[in-house]
């Protein structure tokens, strides 16, 4: 059994284009509770699946036109962290901030239902639960739609904004990833790093696209100079909601954690499980694969099947699956960036981390060799009853590794392989992997798979 049969064995198939809102969070609850092996691997769905889960948000019409909304700033005052007062206070501030940006939004209860009724906004738990603490705040998602175009909202505030920023996945270097991600520095000494996500599919899950284009998600993380990060994510494109848009938020000067309390008094201040987590799960690991295969195959269809991470707060591993036809070839891969403990080698590989490597063999003809950048390579190539499958490890001097397995065989009837794949035709298989052994290495040496963990 691989890694990949053993995913897909605790969650199912990948669901299809539609939002199930209860559905949704109680899946969302039993993922947390999903772990692999000694529980540090999780499958990383979150709150993105909620975000990913509909292209069109929208909300029921009034009669006659919204009024627009306008709002005074809110003072910024200063509570006890992690009480009531603390949450009420912060989600003041959130509305404030989103409606000064967005003057012609209106509220809306769920994603693709009515307004609210109040036209106050709707906080809704998905996920792992809200906390508040010392350092660290995430509002429940909320939404809103300008005209019919739904837009769905989440804000994290941590207050040691400079070690998150560092952990998280930085801008891709090459492409349309590329071309949709900017790092800036603001006036005031703000850093500025605003990204729109790249889907390797269309619409629907069965309609995907041959190349990575630009999704509906955005996100704007803000350091600022007093060290916190403050970081927006929307889904859904609407009139006036740009990266733009989410920065000004974001820098809202009442979107501030409240000053730490005495010693021993206010809640605790040990982290949750990590908002780098749910920032870096999906949308962020995907683009850097989509890229990186869109540099390595210039032709062919991609489709994707699932996501899987590290729940740590410090991510030690991202990993996705994929499907490539090309050619008249197909296979089924798996990319892996791992932080590692051992120093690769053809000896070392059965030493790696128990999950997800037990699951798949190394077996087969091993090379080893230093890159002229000074990173190590490790290629295996393997043949077992008309099955090739190539596999490719390049690891950075701190130890972290990519790691690639690509083969000549997609599990049509094993019920893995996404249902995109098969509505495009996607063949059997053939003689060999649909890439060569030399884009494989390629493919694991790319920086925005390399990077995924800085």
């Amino acid at each position: 059994m691989t890694y990949r049969q053993l995913f897909d064995d605790l969650i199912g198939e990948t669901p299809v284009s539609t939002v199930d809102v209860d559905r949704v969070i109680g899946g969302q609850r039993r993922a947390r509770r999903l772990r692999i092996g000694a529980g540090t691997t999780a499958v990383a769905a979150v709150v993105a699946a909620v975000l990913v889960g509909t292209t069109s948000l929208t909300g029921k019409p009034h009669s006659g036109p919204a009024p627009a909304v306008t709002r005074s700033p809110a003072p910024v005052v200063s509570t006890v962290p992690g009480t009531a007062e603390d949450v009420a206070r912060l989600k003041a501030a959130a509305r404030t901030a989103i409606e000064r940006a967005v003057p012609d939004l209106v509220w809306i209860t769920m994603p693709g239902s009515t307004d609210s009724v109040d036209r106050n906004p709707v906080w809704v738990e998905v996920g792992p639960p809200t906390r508040s603490n010392r350092d660290f705040y995430r509002l429940p998602l909320v939404n809103f739609r300008v005209d019919r175009k739904g837009v769905s909202v989440n804000i994290d505030i941590d207050r040691d904004g400079a070690a998150v920023w560092q952990k998280r996945t930085p801008c891709p270097t090459r492409g349309v990833a590329a071309e949709n991600c900017v790092v800036s520095t603001g006036s005031s000494g703000e850093r500025a790093r605003v990204r729109r996500d790249v889907i390797s599919f269309g619409p629907k899950w069965d309609h995907p696209y041959d190349r990575p284009v630009p999704g509906e998600g955005q996100t704007a993380e803000v350091l600022r100079p007093d060290g916190s990060l403050v970081t927006v994510r929307t889904y859904g494109l609407a009139k006036g909601v740009t990266g733009e848009t989410l920065t000004r938020i974001a820098r809202d000067p009442a979107l501030k954690l409240s000053d730490r309390p005495p010693a021993g008094a206010g809640p605790s201040a040990a982290r949750r499980d990590g908002s780098d987590w749910f920032h870096t799960v999906e949308a962020p690991v995907q683009t850097a694969l989509g890229s990186a295969l869109a540099d390595v195959s210039t032709t062919g269809r991609i489709h994707f099947w699932l996501n899987t991470g590290s729940a740590d707060p410090e991510p030690r591993m991202w990993g996705l699956g994929f499907v490539i036809d090309r050619g008249g070839l197909a296979g089924d891969g798996e990319a892996v960036v791992e932080r590692g403990t051992v120093e690769l080698s053809c000896a070392s590989l059965g030493k790696l981390w128990n999950n997800p490597h037990r699951e798949h063999s190394h077996d087969g003809d091993c090379v080893q060799t230093t890159r002229p950048d000074g990173n190590r390579q490790v290629t295996v190539v393997s043949r077992v009853k008309g099955v090739v499958t190539y596999m490719a490890f390049v690891q950075r001097p701190d130890r972290t590794f990519t790691e690639v397995r690509l083969n000549n065989r997609p599990e049509r009837n094993a019920g893995r392989t996404p249902r995109s794949a098969w509505a495009y035709g996607v063949k059997p298989g053939g003689a060999t992997p649909p890439l060569t052994l030399d884009q494989v290495v390629a493919l694991a040496a790319h920086p925005d798979l390399l990077g995924v963990l800085p």
